[in-house]
């Protein structure tokens, strides 16, 4: 929570800063997003799904081809998971004049389906290459309001803050209207660390007990965020 309050208000300094003495664009845009939520684990594949997002940035230009876009953005991700899960059954056969014991395995492909909404923060530097057409690189800083799994919500097992970096193209037309197309790099991993909960009673020989706290912190799977985004809207 620090971190957005320090971001936001460096944006703050900068925007008052650059609208005195700079050109000032500002204006809505909505776009789509084609994400994984890619999981470090061969077991498990990750697939890309498609998600919304819809946003508001302030363009600063900062000389004629260099220009500053910060911007919030609210974004609807979805992701896929998929596994093969063994399922193992035994059974009595009769072998001759005795029975044997059969086990027998199926192999089935389970797919998961989950979701998150996060308020993101991009900040894009922009540099045009002519008139209309620029090259896109920046950092983001992502909040995440909800996240679950097949109806489950599983917000606690995700940290709060997602990092990424992004690179892209972009077109503007002199009459506002502008196409971007960025693809953004998860930089941490966004799975929380599990902490299994557990206490030593100990009781000596005068019947006083003593209770010792054996927590302990469980690495979990780690879990990168990547995307590619498809945004149009316009510039006033």
């Amino acid at each position: 929570m620090k971190s957005k309050f320090i971001i936001i208000i460096l944006l703050s300094i900068i925007s008052v800063k650059l609208s005195a003495q700079k050109k000032v664009h500002f204006g809505p845009k909505i776009g789509v997003n084609y994400s994984i939520a890619k999981i470090d684990s061969e077991l498990i594949e990750s697939k890309f799904e498609l998600g919304t997002s819809l946003g508001f940035f302030t363009e600063f230009r900062l000389s004629k081809k260099i220009r500053l876009q910060p911007e919030l953005v609210l974004m609807y991700q979805r992701y896929q998971h998929s596994a093969d899960m063994y399922n193992f059954v035994s059974s009595l056969e009769p072998f001759g004049n005795d029975a044997q014991i059969v086990i027998t395995s199926t192999d089935q492909n389970k797919k998961t389906k989950s979701d998150g909404i996060y308020l993101q923060m991009p900040i894009i530097l922009k540099y045009y290459i002519n008139e209309n057409f620029n090259l896109q690189i920046g950092p983001e800083i992502g909040y995440i309001l909800s996240t679950g799994s097949e109806g489950v919500s599983t917000v606690d097992m995700h940290q709060s803050l997602a990092y990424w970096g992004n690179i892209g193209v972009g077109y503007q037309a002199n009459s506002g209207f502008f196409i971007d197309l960025r693809y953004a790099h998860g930089l941490n991993n966004i799975s929380k660390d599990k902490v299994l909960q557990s206490d030593i009673h100990y009781i000596d020989e005068n019947g006083n007990e003593t209770i010792i706290n054996n927590d302990q912190t469980v690495p979990t799977i780690a879990k990168h965020l990547r995307s590619f985004q498809l945004s149009v809207g316009w510039a006033f």
